[in-house]
């Protein structure tokens, strides 16, 4: 994750970037030793003077412990917008209609089945861009 963090900040234009928020399913425990994670690995860097703020989406904050949702809920961080934090995982109960049908399906019917699955999920979404409920 570290790696990942920070390959993203390198492809990113982050030179007037003085605040990032990081949202993350477990950011209680991720985020406590972060900074000095990177500082010991020579592959890893973060840009000066950014101030990382540690987020964890809405989906997952109500399943921790009490005191991690004033402290990492997206409702309580200044500036933040109102995320879940985990669309992959919204998006899988659309899979449950064909779940039955590929639970005895070999490895490859399964993943290509599930794929057709949510590469309609996304057209579908795609076609329906800008089009309000009122309008459909």
């Amino acid at each position: 994750m570290d790696y990942s963090f920070c390959q993203a900040l390198k492809s990113m234009d982050i030179e007037e970037l003085q605040r990032l928020i990081l949202y993350y399913d477990v950011n209680c425990q991720y985020i406590r030793k972060l900074l000095q994670r990177i500082a010991r690995n020579r592959h890893l860097h973060i840009g000066p003077g950014i101030e990382i703020i540690a987020g964890i989406g809405l989906l997952h904050v109500t399943e921790h412990k009490p005191h991690c949702v004033p402290r990492y809920a997206p409702t309580y961080i200044q500036g933040a917008g109102q995320v879940a934090g985990e669309i992959i995982e919204s998006l899988w109960s659309s899979l449950n209609g064909c779940a039955h049908s590929t639970r005895t399906a070999s490895d490859a019917n399964r993943a290509e089945t599930l794929d057709d699955h949510m590469n309609d999920n996304n057209w579908t979404k795609l076609v329906n861009i800008g089009r309000s409920s009122t309008r459909r």
